[in-house]
């Protein structure tokens, strides 16, 4: 008589297996046997850790489950799983469990572990070993918060995320959205996690009343070991078949050929054509904001004048002091000192700020007109304009102020050296230019497309003119024909 299965404290489906089993029967005929297809709700799915496959009361498998997959019967699944030696369970009887309630039923859920009813049954030591408490994960940054807009394609992941060990999600959120904003802090909070496994491209017009590109993300937090660490993307936008009569804009599908080769690259995980496997890193990167030096000339030209009193600042002014601030830019026009009359500048022009400020404040000054800070700043912003050749205008501890106009933003690479790239991408053209690292943002864009980027050079010239001047034969043989 077979000893009884030994209580089993992890979550494990039974699966009779009577009509699949014979005698005959090896170590892969088990295995696909026990493995399905069968009729399990998601709960199963998600919780369960363990299958067995049982015949004529007696385990002939025991497996641990990896992940499940929809089998070609609709309603249908069955799991990908390992050998478990672990629960030292095949040869054991079940007898002792007794028939649960729905025993026709050929799935048998003990979602609360296996008990053991008879005294003294065994328990492998590997089962009842207490496991080592769990690392905390690092806890992840919570998303920017996403425009209603946006919410929809990242929402879906998120709550597929709950559930697991892998989830399917139709959707295309890869590129849209900077550093730093909702869309891009989730797709590296998914990378950060290492829960994105493949991501495949589907044919257009694939649904009714929509031309939108879709894409397959395949989530898990169970990879296998060499898929940790990297993301598969797969191309299938041109594997489909043409319907023979649209439906709206659903004008193709996959057929059964379509999805075989589909799967079927899924299943090498290896670069090719259609299918390139990339580190998570790769998709990752960090914005720099990249300054350069505020420089401006200031001069009381008319245009630059009219300026001054277009600011509202200058409206809330007295009428008096209206017109003294006017006198007082007129005198600004006019004033002249012994280098700027050498220079021959009419007006006179000034390429530092503070000498521009003190020759301001001297004809304000000869006006009998207080320049307040707010006032003197309004018209020093007024008057200036850009010029590479003046001075770097700087604050009050002698910092260069960045020019606004002229800020820019770079995307480096996750894994090079963000000084490095600065010095080799930039100083050569900006040797004025800095990083603003309090602006930094870190980042994350899956760019499908670019990475399957094809080029196809344009046609010779040579090839253009023969077919130019063949088409342009043509047309003189009809002129020709026209005027008999």
């Amino acid at each position: 008589m077979p000893e009884p299965l030994p209580a089993l404290n992890e979550p494990t489906v039974i699966f009779v297996i009577n009509r699949r089993w014979s005698p005959a029967s090896d170590d892969a005929a088990v295995y696909a046997a026990t493995r399905g297809d069968w009729k399990v709700g998601a709960a199963t799915r998600d919780r369960a850790r363990y299958a067995l496959g049982i015949a004529d009361n007696v385990v002939r498998g025991a497996y641990r489950i990896e992940s499940w997959q929809p089998s070609t019967e609709d309603g249908r699944w069955r799991f990908h799983g390992t050998p478990a030696p672990e629960l030292d369970a095949i040869g054991t009887t079940v007898h002792h469990l007794g028939p649960p309630p729905g025993a026709a039923n050929p799935v048998r859920l003990y979602l609360d572990g296996v008990p053991s009813e008879v005294p003294g049954a065994r328990v492998p030591k590997s089962v009842h070993v207490p496991k080592p408490a769990a690392e905390p994960k690092p806890q992840q940054p919570e998303p920017a918060p996403l425009t209603p807009r946006e919410r929809g394609p990242v929402a879906v992941i998120a709550h597929e995320l709950n559930r697991e060990p892998l989830a399917r999600i139709n959707g295309s959120p890869l590129f849209s959205g900077g550093a730093g904003g909702g869309e891009s802090n989730i797709r590296k909070w998914l990378l950060d996690n290492d829960l994105v496994e493949a991501i495949i491209g589907l044919p257009k017009d694939m649904f009714y009343n929509t031309g939108i590109s879709t894409y397959i993300w395949v989530l898990t937090n169970r990879k296998e070991n060499e898929r940790k660490g990297r993301v598969q993307l797969i191309d299938g936008r041109e594997m489909f078949t043409k319907l023979r009569k649209g439906l709206g804009s659903k004008r193709n599908e996959l057929s059964p050929h379509n999805i075989e080769t589909i799967v079927g690259l899924y299943a090498g995980f290896e670069d090719g054509e259609h299918s390139k496997i990339f580190r998570n890193e790769d998709f990752l990167y960090r914005t720099i904001t990249v300054e350069r030096s505020l420089k401006l000339n200031w001069q009381a030209t008319p245009g630059r004048i009219d300026a001054v009193f277009e600011a509202k600042a200058i409206h809330k002014l007295s009428e008096t002091d209206a017109a003294g601030l006017r006198r007082t830019l007129a005198r600004l026009a006019t004033f002249s000192d012994v280098e700027r009359a050498q220079r021959d500048e009419t007006p006179p022009i000034w390429r530092n700020r503070s000498e521009f400020q003190k020759a301001l404040m001297d004809a304000a000054k000869a006006e009998g007109l207080a320049l307040p800070s707010p006032l003197l700043k309004t018209v020093t912003i007024e008057l200036g304009e850009q010029d590479d050749t003046a001075d770097s205008c700087t604050d009050t501890k002698g910092n260069p102020e960045p020019d606004a106009s002229l800020r820019d933003t770079e995307n480096v690479p996750w894994d090079e050296d963000v000084d490095a790239y600065f010095t080799r991408e930039v100083l050569p053209y900006a040797p004025d230019a800095w990083i603003d690292h309090t602006k930094t943002k870190e980042g994350a864009e899956i760019p499908f497309t670019r990475h399957f980027f094809q080029f196809v050079p344009p046609r010779p010239l040579e090839e253009i003119d023969r077919d130019l001047e063949a088409v342009m034969e043509q047309l003189r043989a009809m002129l020709a024909e026209v005027e008999r």
